[in-house]
């Protein structure tokens, strides 16, 4: 036992198994707990910022290219909605946001159930092309809809729906975090394709 203690490869041997033994019984379970713990936060932050603000009407009309519909016909999507840039963003600002909304798209716009609108507050007047083929124009059908955004709402305005049409967060899309809060936002609210069901496959009968 005593010439056990004084080799020296048993030694930092036993030195490991102590170390491994603590990082075992006391870091992991620390590691995990901080992560739970973040987990916890995030979730708790998200759920708070996605407390339903408003509804969109459910009969009032837009148009989308050369349909008019109404809010009612789009239930059943997760909507991002956000207005389009105007004379009050310089051409590098302007740039900065479409290049932003192309890039929203590549990550979500082939998900099924996400619909995303760059919306004017009334019949533009010059068409300005899309980022990207999965965005649509609409605008409003009647003049007197409603604005769609509190006045508390400044900048480059955006909003996200979920697919009872109950619009979840507001949006500054001028500030760059806005736009990874609006990432987070949906990635949340995107309805989950359901799981198939397991099926067990009978033993062949002998």
């Amino acid at each position: 036992m005593t010439a056990f203690i004084h080799d020296g490869k048993a030694s930092w041997y036993s030195r490991w198994l102590v170390l491994i033994a603590l990082l075992v019984l006391f870091g992991l379970p620390a590691v995990s707990w901080f992560y739970l713990k973040e987990g916890v936060r995030f979730r708790q932050r998200i759920h708070n910022e996605l407390i339903p603000k408003d509804t969109l009407t459910a009969q009032a009309r837009l148009i989308m290219g050369a349909d008019t519909l109404t809010w009612a016909d789009l239930a059943g999507d997760v909507i991002v909605l956000w207005q389009e840039p105007g004379k009050d963003l310089d051409a590098k600002q302007a740039h900065t946001a479409w290049a932003r909304a192309d890039t929203l798209w590549n990550v979500f716009g082939a998900i099924p159930r996400v619909r995303m609108l760059v919306w004017a507050d009334a019949v533009p007047e010059r068409q300005q092309p899309l980022p990207s083929a999965g965005w649509q124009r609409a605008w409003p059908a009647d003049e007197a809809m409603t604005s769609l955004w509190p006045d508390s709402v400044r900048g480059l305005r955006a909003l996200v729906a979920d697919t009872a049409l109950v619009v979840r967060h507001y949006y500054d899309l001028s500030q760059r975090r806005a736009w990874a809060k609006l990432a987070e936002h949906l990635a949340v609210l995107i309805p989950q394709p359901p799981k198939p069901d397991i099926v067990l496959k009978r033993e062949k009968e002998k």
